[in-house]
């Protein structure tokens, strides 16, 4: 039941959203075209409790799942608010995050709420889109909430930050949906992936740099470069990225031990 503290809370929630939106957010780092990088860490927090306020038809999360409780209940009680208002909220989560009792129920009370979720191995950053209006940027490795932030009001910026999250909507798997087949993009036959290709997937999702990956494969870079075009190849992608939404499709990649493939057999695969 709603208590009269709550209802306070929330009409202070609203006003401060409203004026924090409205003047700006820090003076040290001056509005350039309609981006502002925003480093208080109080005014982070009023930027986040602010988008359920603001918005008025959607709101689109990226992020890694919370693994700590007051993440936990910040995540619930924004969605909660814009639900709570017929607002349509998507979030794209990092299926890396450490699976555990608290996060099921956590996504269970998202889903419950009508949050729709899907998951992804990788995300290339951070973000929350609120309607046309505004977005909320940090990078993916950031802690929660972040340090740093980048506050975008520009509406064609905020327009193109839209689409990378269609993008990658387009590209990810519904957490209630089972994950697509895996065929090679070239063949149209089962997918079948070396040990070497399925560990640089995992190390990929585990956020490691190519650099890194070529000392832990004991490889020069330019082997590595060799063997990422045949990965990206196989799977009928062009970046790092996009091989992680193929992932996402398919998550089974990055859990089963590849079958061992001879030359042969490799150069039949694609």
């Amino acid at each position: 039941m709603t208590t009269a503290f709550d209802h306070a809370h929330s009409i202070q929630t609203q006003v401060s959203a409203l004026a924090l939106y409205g003047r700006g957010v820090d003076a040290e780092a001056p509005d350039a075209g309609g981006v502002q990088e925003v480093t208080n860490p109080y005014r982070i927090r009023e930027l986040l409790d602010s988008a359920p306020v603001l918005a008025t038809g959607d709101m689109l999360w990226m992020r890694p799942l919370p693994t700590v409780p007051h993440a936990f209940s910040a995540s619930v009680a924004r969605n909660a608010m814009a639900r709570g208002k017929d607002v349509t909220v998507r979030a794209i989560h990092q299926s890396s995050a450490a699976d555990s009792t608290r996060t099921a129920t956590h996504l269970k009370e998202l889903t419950d709420m009508g949050v729709r979720l899907r998951s992804a191995p990788l995300l290339p950053f951070r973000m929350l889109v609120v309607d046309e209006t505004m977005a909320l940027v940090a990078p993916a490795e950031s802690a929660d909430p972040p340090e740093r932030l980048v506050l975008v009001r520009s509406r064609p910026a905020v327009a193109v930050l839209r689409q990378v999250f269609e993008f990658c909507w387009d590209r990810t798997t519904d957490l209630r949906e089972p994950a697509a087949p895996r065929t090679c993009a070239r063949t149209g036959q089962p997918l079948r992936l070396t040990e070497q290709q399925v560990l640089i997937l995992q190390l990929w999702a585990r956020g490691r740099k190519d650099s890194a990956i070529a000392r832990d494969l004991q490889v020069s870079p330019r082997t590595l470069r060799r063997m990422v075009s045949s990965l990206l190849r196989r799977l009928g992608v062009s970046s790092r990225f996009e091989a992680g939404m193929v992932a996402a499709r398919a998550s089974d990649l990055l859990e089963v031990p590849a079958q061992r493939l001879s030359d042969e057999e490799l150069t039949r695969a694609g």
